[in-house]
């Protein structure tokens, strides 16, 4: 071998190691996070608790660096940086990984999961294998679930019943079974990119949202003030990491993020009850512009339930895995209802 192809081979075996060691500054690691939001809402206060846990820990040895407001690039370079290392956490809710780990679509499905309490105890108590596995798979650590809040459709026109969703443009996440879950609603399903939600809805290029309170108040999407409440799922911020970044880390600060991870979630849950809904409902900012709660007749709801069956279907012909996932869970809420499940050992 030449000379000049040995020093060439040498660099690319440097700059492969470089990708997958751990970021260093001044000494310390550097974990790098991105989430959606900023604070208040509850996936970037999470950020923050899990930041805040994990340094208390550690000591110097580890920075953890929040980037808000999806300062480190699109949704996706946030999941594809998570893939190959350069972006070391993401706290993203449930609806953007169905495109890449397509196990986790079955948060998006409508009246399956009791609601958003069940999600925060079951799966904070160990019952995520499923979702787990997938993850891993695409190389990417699943730890815990900080809890979110019920999904709800705002729309910015009144509705009186299911028959007049037809034809309405709501916009929901890219998972293909978020949007056929809209869909057998009744609405038109659109995607559009998160910086554009607002400006979308101003100008009607889309007729509402389906998200949680928090983040609509957040985000101040306002325009769309019509809140039809009735409960078909909730939004579940996933801890997650990555994996090629976090196998390169020395064992103990390894088991401090674990443990930080699995603190935080009861943190999160205790803002959004005791701080966050209660601050929404009685901002005067909310109550100026008049969000105005709506309702369909019970039989409007049961017939959207008959019809997101074909959805639920839809997810566990995806392949054998699929189904053993959704009837693991569904074994665990027939058992469990309440979501009082013991606490599997770590």
């Amino acid at each position: 071998m030449s000379r000049s192809k040995l020093v060439s081979l040498l660099v690319c075996l440097v700059l492969a190691v470089a990708l997958c060691v751990p970021a260093q500054a001044a000494g310390k690691i550097v974990m790098r996070i991105g989430c959606i939001p900023v604070p208040p809402a509850p996936q970037s206060v999470a950020a923050e608790e899990f930041k805040r846990i994990v340094e208390s820990k550690v000591g110097d040895r580890l920075e953890v660096q929040v980037f808000h407001a999806l300062q480190l690039g699109t949704i996706p370079q946030h999941l594809q940086g998570l893939q190959n290392g350069s972006i070391h956490g993401v706290f993203f809710p449930n609806g953007f990984w169905g495109p890449i780990v397509p196990e986790t679509m079955i948060l998006d499905l409508n009246f399956f999961f009791p609601g958003p309490d069940w999600t925060y105890q079951m799966f904070n108590k160990g019952y995520m294998d499923p979702l787990i596995k997938g993850m891993e798979a695409k190389g990417v650590l699943l730890l815990s679930a900080p809890p979110g809040y019920h999904r709800w459709v705002f729309l910015n026109r009144k509705v009186a019943s299911q028959n007049d969703f037809r034809g309405l443009r709501v916009r929901t996440y890219s998972s293909p079974i978020s949007q056929q879950s809209i869909a057998v609603m009744g609405f038109n399903p659109v995607n559009v990119d998160g910086s554009e939600i607002a400006v979308a809805i101003q100008q009607g290029t889309v007729d509402g949202i389906e998200t949680d309170v928090t983040f609509w108040h957040g985000a101040k999407y306002f325009k769309a003030k019509y809140w039809l409440d009735f409960y078909q799922g909730s939004n579940i911020h996933l801890t997650t990491l990555s994996k090629v970044w976090f196998d390169r880390l020395p064992a103990d600060i390894q088991q401090a993020i674990r443990e930080a991870a699995l603190e935080m979630p009861a943190i999160i849950q205790k803002h959004i009850t005791d701080t966050l809904v209660p601050r929404v409902f009685a901002d005067p900012e909310v109550k100026q512009e008049g969000l105005e709660r709506m309702t369909i007749s019970d039989s409007d709801i049961a017939g959207i339930r008959t019809r997101s069956i074909a959805v639920h279907d839809e997810y566990k012909k995806l392949g054998p895995s699929f189904l053993q996932t959704y009837n693991y869970y569904k074994d665990l809420i027939e058992k469990y209802p309440n979501g009082d499940a013991p606490a599997l050992s770590k």
